[in-house]
């Protein structure tokens, strides 16, 4: 009999599977390892999927979900305990980006690195102080509330809520200090792809690992109230981006290749975040327990 944890991780794999053969019936297979994959990197698919500069901006955002998500399948049960779940994530979080800002300085130099890490870049024709933030202000609250309401079907409340509301908190000043907003076209259908990809397979997978990691004890199912209202929250929030539809189209017109289909753009983001989805099990790891008890 086919498990959830499997179920979730073949779903993901399908998506994958597709985002594949997508791309190469667009590039085709030269696109694996020479031909240009990413819209505006020259970077083939393999060299997209370890991006490490893009790893490092994506890595607060990262964290984000991590906290979001796994602070809530454990849930601090004081203070004390919520700074121990903080100080692992950040510990993790550390090391990794660490990891990252060493291979990306040697790979492109490290004011790029710093460039990154700082998130003064959103783009190759995007540098501004804290833009990068900007840029995920939105899909940063909808993804939260997502992957908080998922984790409610393992536990109940924690330090997942107040990573969130910092989120929103840390992002709006983000907002104000810029010159920028989130509402720019640009930035909306940015947001609309993150959603995509971190639905679409992200989410799955990490899902799948922690139900395998947790054990069929927690998979009884039920789903607290307040889940639902942080799905609803997203689905909220994701609607406002839709009547903001024009971005979207956005993500294609702003690329190094205009005439790029959407699909094609989608499919090679999902590969993007190959790092991001490790760095997010790794901090996860660090915060649910094995199987067989609950870490305070």
């Amino acid at each position: 009999m086919i498990r959830l944890p499997g179920i979730l991780a073949g779903a993901a794999g399908l998506v994958l599977a597709l985002s594949l053969g997508i791309t190469l019936a667009h590039l085709g297979s030269a696109a694996l390892i020479k031909a240009r994959a990413h819209e505006n990197e020259p970077r083939p698919l393999l060299a997209v999927a370890l991006y490490p500069g893009h790893g490092l901006r994506e890595l607060p955002h990262v964290l984000v979900l991590a906290l979001a998500f796994a602070g809530t399948v454990v849930p601090a049960r004081s203070w004390r305990a919520a700074s121990r779940q903080l100080a692992a994530a950040g510990a993790g979080a550390a090391v990794c980006g660490t990891l990252l800002f060493v291979w990306a300085g040697f790979e492109v130099g490290w004011d790029s690195a710093w460039s990154d890490l700082s998130q003064r870049r959103g783009a190759v024709d995007l540098i501004a102080p804290g833009i990068h933030v900007r840029m995920h202000l939105l899909s940063d609250v909808v993804l939260g509330a997502l992957f908080l309401g998922a984790a409610g079907l393992f536990a109940g409340a924690g330090l997942g809520v107040g990573a969130l509301a910092a989120a929103g908190l840390l992002g709006a000043l983000a907002v104000a200090a810029g010159t920028a907003g989130v509402s720019h076209p640009r930035f909306v259908g940015h947001a609309l792809r993150e959603i995509v990809t971190h639905v679409w397979v992200t989410l799955p997978l990490l899902l799948a690992w922690t139900a395998a990691r947790v054990g069929p004890r927690s998979l009884g199912l039920r789903v607290p109230r307040w889940s639902w209202v942080a799905v609803g929250v997203a689905a909220a929030v994701t609607g406002v981006l839709l009547l903001l539809l024009p971005g979207l189209a956005d993500v294609t017109r702003h690329s190094s290749a205009p005439g790029r289909p959407l699909a094609l753009n989608l499919a090679v983001h999902n590969f993007e975040h190959v790092i991001d989805l490790g760095v997010l099990i790794v901090l996860t790891a660090l915060l649910v327990p094995r199987q067989g008890g609950r870490r305070a």
